[in-house]
């Protein structure tokens, strides 16, 4: 699933999108964007909600999970730019052994809530780049 990336976008721009594609994938990302905009969910009901999100897209047939390692390629064009590029579903052992380093300068409370969210919504929704030598 294509969806634009949260940090890319203006708060108005993202609530624009939530509002207009209740089938983006932000709100299964960033699920702040299912809550007025005067009001700060916690933690857990931003987790909570990104989890329902996801479970209503498979519910629903709009995410299909894979059987194993896939490849998919995608293309984004505008009138200025196109990009192709691979998407890779795959186990991440390789991190776990060492072999696939995290990135150097992940900020601590950025960690800790994508370790939250991982153990609770069980989706990676940030790309991940790999380098191969």
């Amino acid at each position: 699933m294509a969806s634009p990336g949260y940090d890319a976008l203006t708060p108005e721009e993202r609530h624009r999108i939530a509002e207009e594609n209740p089938l983006s994938f932000l709100h299964v990302m960033r699920s702040e964007i299912d809550f007025p905009a005067d009001q700060r969910p916690s933690r857990e009901q931003l987790l909570q909600t990104s989890l329902s999100r996801l479970q209503d897209m498979i519910e629903s047939g709009v995410l299909v999970a894979t059987d194993g390692p896939a490849l998919f390629v995608y293309r984004i064009e505008d009138a200025r730019h196109r990009q192709t590029g691979v998407v890779a579903a795959l186990a991440l052992a390789g991190q776990r052994s060492g072999r696939i380093r995290p990135h150097e300068q992940i900020r601590p409370d950025h960690a800790e809530y994508f370790a939250e969210y991982m153990e609770t919504v069980k989706v990676g929704s940030i790309p991940v780049s790999l380098t191969y030598r």
